[in-house]
């Protein structure tokens, strides 16, 4: 079975769930503290190390949770944005993400706080590294 995670908003706070069914199904899920259906655009991400999952909105942590053992991912699988692939693969509904995305980048080393900081004061968009 893949692995598979999932961002999105879900009344309109972020959303982060991550199961990893090679490792026995260990699962987590993050949910942020900061309502970003607002009208306005934010600088959103999630971070994971090891058992450790942080989100962080406009520069700054708005909730993390430690889970179990920790998700590891499937390289042979494509990544999705915008839709649960999943979903699309065992027929169900891909909760499709209707808004606009931006400047999305993926890093294989977890950033650090002020890492999302420098991100977001910078004003010159996705640049790592610093």
């Amino acid at each position: 079975m893949p692995s598979q995670f999932w961002f999105g908003v879900i009344g309109g706070k972020l959303m982060f769930y991550a199961a990893s069914y090679q490792t026995g199904g260990s699962s987590g899920t993050v949910q942020g503290n900061t309502t970003v259906t607002d009208g306005n655009w934010h600088h959103v991400g999630i971070v994971q190390n090891g058992t450790a999952y942080t989100f962080y909105v406009d520069g700054a942590a708005d909730g993390s949770i430690t889970s179990g053992t920790p998700v590891t991912y499937d390289s042979g699988r494509g990544g999705a944005i915008g839709y649960d692939p999943l979903d699309v693969e065992y027929g169900s509904d891909p909760q499709y993400f209707y808004g606009s995305i931006d400047e999305v980048g993926v890093w294989n080393a977890s950033l650090s706080a002020s890492d999302f900081a420098n991100l977001y004061n910078s004003g010159a968009g996705r640049q790592y590294p610093f």
